[in-house]
């Protein structure tokens, strides 16, 4: 079927460029529709994990930062586009409608997209040079450009609750063997979706102490060794006042910008799920650690990048005729449509 397309907008181009975002176990969780002069983002249910993200947060979070990517693309090539989110009373997997005008991209725009094409998860080791303060606050300062509160966990007697909130998340989800089975499924693979063995870390290949455990199996990647003093990366929290739909989206909002602006300045940035898809440790960071002021949405992991070795592929990524169509080839699983 012919991609639709608006006048004058490279559609297909924004659409390809908004899905290099980086999506829960790489399951690419959108799909984009074509209506008039609008484009309107859709959450896939069809593609949640069932057991990992029982709640579909990780799922929504995953299609705020294909949002966000949208709308970095957009600048870069002259329009703005114009976000109205939530727009379907009938429908809450119609995430937002996305209009754009034109508007000249700026130098800022175009170096952001530039990072935008460049930026992976690098699930190795990074430097044991401690983040400056003075680099997460640019990072805290995000949050309130895209509706949400980002918390720095940096007091040692936090930041090891919160790494035993971690630990504890990941132990009680290997008890679940349709958790583990899931995991497995969604790695190693070779398809357009999915992690590849390429992009998850060699088991016994890094010292991950006091690093947070990771719950994949063991890849193809080798940890690089130039430096072997202990790593200590900071923990920042993406946060929203209240714990809806429409908070997941902005907080999936706020990690793109978070990663982008963290890789535009050399640092290496993981986002860290585990903890708010178990219910037990998810009430205690939001309850016990954040003292109830907050809804945690994600963690993310912040260090310098170590520039040695071999560099991490980029993930693969389904065909844009498999996630842009219009409101005629639109699966009927992802609800009704609402201009």
């Amino acid at each position: 079927m012919p991609t639709p397309s608006l006048p004058g907008v490279p559609l297909r181009d924004l659409v390809e460029l908004a899905t290099r975002a980086p999506s829960v176990h790489n399951t690419q969780p959108w799909h984009w529709c074509v209506s008039g002069e609008r484009v309107s983002l859709f959450a896939d249910g069809s593609r949640q994990l069932e057991h990992a993200d029982p709640d579909a947060r990780d799922l929504v979070i995953s299609c705020g930062a294909a949002l966000h990517h949208l709308n970095v693309a957009a600048a870069a090539r002259g329009w703005r586009a114009r976000i109205r989110r939530m727009p379907n009373p009938y429908n809450d997997a119609q995430l937002a409608n996305v209009s754009f005008r034109p508007e000249p991209a700026t130098p800022d725009a175009l170096a952001a997209l530039d990072v935008l094409t460049r930026r992976r998860t690098d699930r190795r080791r990074p430097s044991s040079w401690p983040v400056p303060r003075e680099r997460l606050d640019e990072l805290l300062a995000l949050g309130p450009a895209t509706g949400v509160t980002i918390v720095a966990v940096v007091s040692r007697q936090a930041r090891a609750e919160l790494l035993q909130i971690l630990a504890e998340a990941e132990a009680a989800q290997r008890l679940n063997r349709r958790y583990v089975d899931e995991i497995v499924s969604w790695t190693g693979r070779e398809d357009d979706a999915g992690i590849p063995a390429s992009s998850l870390l060699r088991r016994g290949s890094a010292t991950d102490a006091p690093m947070p455990p990771s719950r994949f199996p063991s890849g193809s990647l080798t940890d690089h060794h130039a430096d072997l003093q202990p790593v200590e990366p900071a923990l920042l929290a993406i946060c929203t006042s209240s714990d809806d739909t429409a908070s997941r989206l902005r907080a999936g909002e706020a990690l793109s910008a978070m990663l982008l602006k963290g890789s535009a300045d050399g640092l290496a940035m993981v986002p860290l799920s585990q903890a708010i898809e178990v219910a037990r440790t998810r009430h205690l960071l939001q309850h016990e650690l954040l003292g109830d002021v907050a809804c945690p949405q994600i963690i993310v992991q912040v260090g310098w990048a170590l520039d040695a070795g071999e560099r991490v592929p980029l993930t693969p990524r389904r065909p844009v005729d498999d996630v842009l169509g219009d409101v005629a080839s639109l699966p009927p699983w992802l609800g009704p449509f609402h201009a």
